[in-house]
């Protein structure tokens, strides 16, 4: 960003610039070249240059890289004005990136029909449409890909360029998705989030060129079998529990994330993963679906994981020792990161004794520790020293305590000035964990 914005004030010093030992060499520059500078910009920077000379005026109709359309505090009339407004002038053959992001509402839907249009025309290569919001209904989604302009031929053979996908809050078909995973050779990513129309995909033919798959609240899924996928590095997955997943010839699947009620069911049978553990080197466990959640004494070992995210959730002072036993399976850990999104108690309901506990195992190869919302609960100073205490070679630990509502979590967990202050005075204790040269950072 900030070099694009050192670009833009160049081009209008150059164009405006009065000396004449000080020629404007950019302007004299071919429109090919000029055309290519501005799809550098962002949307709004390339259209600030129109006014810099008349031969600038409708340059950046020309441009070929990211059209970015936010909803941003405006009436839903006059955005859906404006997008019209641009698309309408833009005459560049190509477009990169299309992104439209605001919350869905039906009065939109023809709008939201002729954007994709366009950026079928223009052989998009990213496409996002993110519908989500706090207008957007739980049973009211915009059907991608269910208007007859949009199911024509032509429009199909267009996907054929696509690199990514990323949908929210849109409602895609399963078949739909088999199709364009099976017809667009260079998709590389895909990310489907809160789908209800996304239920069976089960994908036969090879997908050589994808990266990451993302398939995230689609409550109705009841299968997601894809049969070769030799580049595909990254599965997130969060779903109902029942969904059958089968992931064959996925030899480079090394990050793997796991969110909701299926990762709450699945720590308990974790050997019948649909994936190779031994492949695993990026595991997240993001348990927020219930309180205080268990895991077995026993986990399966995960023998090349390096870096290991757990996100729980707890109300009151119960004790959260137990999640030790993944940690502990990760012999080759490296990195560890926990997010505690904590809720609780007045002081004189909670335990006043606290658990101590050691890992059975020294874990000498973790280096890094991250506890993120830090809040110097008991629960959270329990798992912390338990930790520390079997891991001699520690080299530094964050200790976040940064408002949530800040980071762009919920408002229901912002904190009070007061509170963060003894949330460092609390982090400040790490300190008699850690070895004389290991670094403690308080955020």
């Amino acid at each position: 960003m900030v070099k694009s914005l050192n670009l833009t004030s160049k081009l209008q010093k150059c164009s405006r610039s009065k000396d004449v030992s000080l020629p404007d060499q950019i302007s004299e520059l071919p429109e090919e070249i000029l055309v290519n500078i501005l799809s550098l910009l962002t949307l709004r920077e390339a259209v600030r240059t129109s006014v810099l000379s008349h031969r600038w005026k409708n340059l950046w109709t020309f441009t070929t890289g990211t059209l970015d359309f936010e909803f941003v505090d405006q009436d839903m009339g006059t955005y859906l004005s404006r997008v019209n407004k641009i698309l309408n002038s833009h005459q560049g053959v190509t477009i990169d990136e299309f992104r439209v992001k605001f919350d869905w509402q039906i009065r939109a839907r023809s709008d939201i029909d002729r954007w994709l249009n366009f950026a079928l025309r223009k052989r998009v290569q990213r496409l996002e449409l993110n519908l989500d919001g706090v207008r957007a209904s739980w049973d009211d989604r915009y059907p991608f890909f269910a208007a007859p302009s949009l199911g024509s031929n032509n429009n199909i053979n267009n996907f054929s360029c696509l690199r990514s996908l990323n949908l929210t809050h849109v409602d895609v078909r399963g078949e739909f998705l088999v199709y364009l995973l099976s017809n667009c050779p260079f998709l590389e990513f895909v990310r489907i989030i809160s789908s209800t129309g996304l239920v069976n995909v089960r994908v036969v033919d090879p997908l050589p060129k994808l990266k990451h798959l993302e398939i995230s609240c689609c409550y109705e899924l009841e299968v997601l079998d894809i049969s070769s996928a030799p580049n595909l590095t990254t599965l997130i997955y969060s779903g109902p529990l029942e969904a059958w997943l089968c992931f064959r010839n996925v030899p480079n699947l090394s990050h793997v994330s796991l969110e909701g009620f299926y990762c709450s069911d699945m720590i308990w049978r974790f050997d019948q993963l649909p994936v190779a553990l031994s492949q695993i080197k990026k595991l997240e466990l993001i348990l927020t679906t219930e309180m205080h959640p268990k895991f077995p004494k026993l986990f399966p070992e995960l023998k090349n994981v390096k870096e290991l995210h757990l996100h729980l959730r707890a109300f009151g002072d119960y004790s959260l020792l137990s999640c030790t036993s993944v940690i502990e399976a990760c012999p080759k850990l490296y990195r560890f990161s926990m997010q505690l999104d904590w809720l609780g108690l007045p002081e004189e309901q909670q335990r006043m004794i606290v658990q101590t506990k050691k890992c059975s195992m020294e874990m000498k190869c973790l280096k890094v520790v991250k506890l993120r919302y830090f809040r110097g609960s008991r629960i959270y100073m329990e798992l912390a020293t338990c930790l520390l205490s079997s891991a001699p070679f520690v080299e530094k630990i964050i200790a976040d305590t940064r408002n949530p509502y800040v980071l762009g979590s919920s408002p229901c967990l912002q904190l009070d000035e007061e509170t963060v202050l003894s949330s460092k005075e609390c982090a400040k204790r790490l300190a008699a964990e850690l070895s004389p040269t290991a670094e403690l950072v308080i955020l």
